[in-house]
């Protein structure tokens, strides 16, 4: 920054250097500022002055806030649908010789998913077919109510995997989770009763589906 003899006009140009650091709770972009020389400022409206640099240093670094705002989101855990599989069929949590395997039907498409080897899931299979009407919650998943309410001797968990099937006890609902947010289920939590293998962007959209599921 030079102050200029003769009056109180700054010359001021901006010159952003920076780089990603890394913090327990994301990314942060680091700014160095470096003043140099600059052409004649313009003058605004009012009397203010600014240099045509330095408009366009703020832009970028506007830009570059947006930019990594998304960033940091993801690295504290945030992801979307992926585009085929699911992280649940990655982990084979519910892969075995033996498995139950149903058809999910939504907006046209069959999905094929396999179901998990507990008294919950057991039971679900015995409802088959059955249509449900789910709504969209906290934009990670669909979920609807099931005819009636089923056993809750499968294993409870407050955390779950994109893809997984889960079973909400307190309103006998079924979900699909089809985004991670990194919070975690409220007590009960969910007892996992299947995995979808593939397709799961299908749910991945706005409003409420007509769901139908069968065994395959």
């Amino acid at each position: 920054m030079q102050q200029r003899e003769g009056g109180n006009q700054l010359n001021v140009g901006i010159k952003p250097i920076g780089r990603l650091v890394g913090t327990p709770g994301g990314y942060l972009f680091e700014v160095f500022l470096l003043s140099r020389a600059s052409s004649r400022p313009r003058r605004r409206a009012g009397g203010a002055m600014f240099s045509p640099r330095l408009s366009k240093s703020l832009l970028l670094l506007a830009m570059l806030s947006l930019i990594l705002a998304r960033v940091t989101r993801s690295a504290q855990g945030e992801s979307v649908a992926p585009d085929s599989g699911s992280a649940c069929a990655e982990s084979n949590r519910v892969n075995s010789p033996n498995a139950t395997k149903i058809v999910i039907t939504v907006s046209g498409r069959k999905l094929h998913a396999t179901l998990a080897n507990n008294p919950t899931a057991h039971e679900f299979a015995t409802q088959l077919p059955v249509r449900i009407t789910m709504s969209d919650l906290f934009g990670r998943e669909k979920a609807g109510p099931l005819p009636r309410a089923i056993s809750v001797g499968g294993p409870h968990s407050k955390s779950y995997a994109i893809g997984d099937i889960g079973y909400w006890s307190p309103g006998h609902d079924l979900a699909i989770y089809y985004r991670q947010d990194g919070d975690s289920i409220p007590s009960p939590g969910i007892i996992n009763v299947g995995c979808l293998d593939s397709g799961i962007e299908a749910f991945s959209v706005s409003g409420t589906l007509e769901v139908s599921i069968e065994r395959d």
